[in-house]
């Protein structure tokens, strides 16, 4: 095949990487969306603001993702960044919700509650990237 083919190949794949990142991230802020009326309708308040909070953050670490894909392309660092950010403030966030949960429990006790079952959010999104 000439170059110019290989290349005009190349540049198709990029695109369609480029397209469905886009449109995952789009899904990603729709659900978001969903996720932060369901928080905000079943969660008495001052824990309410906490997880919202938290909604936003991914969804504004969402957003960046696009941005940059957006303007700069794909590349394989931004993917594993934006993940390990992710999951890093996840499992956070749960050991700082697991607390209040068990009071005089011991903490790892917390992780057998429902907050854990949010990382089958990223396997599942990690599965269909």
């Amino acid at each position: 095949m000439p170059n110019n083919m290989n290349d005009g190949i190349e540049a198709a794949f990029v695109r369609e990487q480029q397209r469905g990142l886009s449109v995952a991230l789009k899904g990603r802020m729709a659900v978001l969306a969903v996720v932060a009326l369901w928080i905000g309708t079943t969660r008495q308040p001052p824990m309410v603001f906490y997880m919202v909070g938290l909604v936003v953050v991914f969804a504004v670490i969402g957003l960046a993702q696009l941005w940059v894909v957006g303007r700069f392309g794909v590349r394989a660092w931004q993917l594993y960044l934006a993940m390990f950010l992710e999951v890093s403030i996840l499992a956070v966030a749960i050991a700082v919700f697991a607390g209040p949960m068990t009071n005089d429990l011991p903490i790892t006790l917390g992780f057998r509650f429902i907050n854990f079952l949010y990382f089958f959010l990223f396997v599942a999104a990690a599965a269909f990237s």
